[in-house]
C-alpha cells in the first residue's frame, strides 16, 4: 500500500517539533535514600596546638652557697615540702647597713606578695562560689524546660574556669607563702652568721612549694651558686591547658572543658 506524497511530509514536520519536546522533558534524578534519624550533630575542628602547664614555680637558691648535686630529674613528682635541693651556705662578708635594708626590703615585698596572694585566693573562691550558685539555678530552670542547654553548657563553663582559678590562686598562694619563709631565713640566717653563729652555717635545705612535677632542672652539677639562681622549675603536670589557635568564628564554639580518660583547664 503506497502512503499519499504528504504523509512524508507530516512526519518530517512531526519529527522537528517533537525533537525539542523530547530533548526537554525531565528525567529523573539518581539520589541516595536513608532513614530519618534523630541525633546530635557534632563538628571538630582539626588544629595543630600544644599543651603547657597553666602555673609553673621556678625554685630559687635561698642563700650563695655550695650546691650539692641535684637528683631529681625532668617528670619526677614532688610533694608539698619535700627537699628538693641541698645548699652549704659560703662564708658572709659584713653586713653592713645597706645589705641589712636590702634584705628587710625582700621580706617586706614577699609579705606584700603573700597578702595579693591570700586576697587573690578570696575574690577566687567568691567567683566560684557565685558561679556553682548560678549553676545550680540553670540546672533548676533547666529541668523546668525555661532556660535552652547551651545556656546550662555555658553556667557548667563557668563553675569549671572559676575552679580552675581557685586551685591556681590557691598555689600561688602557697608559693607566695613559701617565699616569705625563704626571705626571713635569709635575713636571719645572715644576722646569725655576722654574729657568730655556728647554727645557721649547717647545710640549707630548698624545699618545694607545691605539690606536682619537675619540669626542668635548671642546676644539675654541684658547684657554687649565688642566692636567687634559678635551680629548678616545678609545675603541676595536672593543671594543663591547650594553646590552639584557630579563627574567632569557630573560637567562640568550641568546648573549652577538658575532656580525657586519663586522670588529670583547659582553654583552647
Amino acid at each position: 500500500m503506497r502512503l499519499p506524497p504528504y504523509t512524508w511530509t507530516v512526519l518530517t514536520i512531526l519529527a522537528v517539533l517533537g525533537a525539542p519536546v523530547v530533548a526537554f522533558l525531565p528525567r529523573p534524578v539518581v539520589v541516595e535514600t536513608a532513614p530519618v534519624t534523630r541525633g546530635t550533630f557534632q563538628q571538630t575542628i582539626d588544629e595543630d596546638g600544644k599543651t603547657r602547664a597553666r602555673q609553673r614555680y621556678t625554685v630559687s637558691a635561698p642563700v650563695a652557697g655550695t650546691l650539692q648535686r641535684i637528683q631529681l630529674k625532668a617528670g619526677d613528682r614532688v610533694t608539698q615540702g619535700m627537699p628538693v635541693a641541698t645548699i652549704a651556705p659560703s662564708a658572709p662578708a659584713l653586713l653592713d647597713v645597706r645589705a641589712e635594708h636590702e634584705l628587710t626590703e625582700r621580706v617586706g615585698a614577699a609579705e606584700a606578695t603573700q597578702r595579693r596572694a591570700t586576697a587573690e585566693v578570696a575574690r577566687a573562691q567568691a567567683i566560684q562560689e557565685q558561679a556553682q550558685a548560678d549553676l545550680q539555678r540553670t540546672r533548676h530552670l533547666a529541668d523546668r524546660g525555661l532556660v535552652s542547654r547551651s545556656q546550662l553548657e555555658q553556667a557548667d563553663l563557668a563553675f569549671t574556669t572559676a575552679s580552675r582559678a581557685l586551685e591556681a590562686a590557691t598555689q600561688a598562694a602557697h608559693a607566695a607563702q613559701h617565699e616569705v619563709a625563704v626571705a626571713r631565713a635569709v635575713l636571719w640566717q645572715l644576722q646569725g652568721e655576722v654574729v657568730g653563729s655556728q647554727e645557721t652555717r649547717q647545710p640549707w635545705q630548698v624545699y618545694a612549694p607545691i605539690q606536682g612535677h619537675v619540669l626542668r632542672v635548671l642546676q644539675e652539677s654541684a658547684g657554687m651558686v649565688a642566692a636567687g639562681t634559678p635551680l629548678l622549675e616545678l609545675a603541676d603536670a595536672a593543671d594543663l591547658e591547650v594553646v590552639v589557635d584557630v579563627l574567632t568564628t569557630d573560637a567562640v564554639q568550641i568546648d573549652t572543658r577538658w575532656h580525657t580518660r586519663a586522670p588529670r583547664r583547659v582553654g583552647a
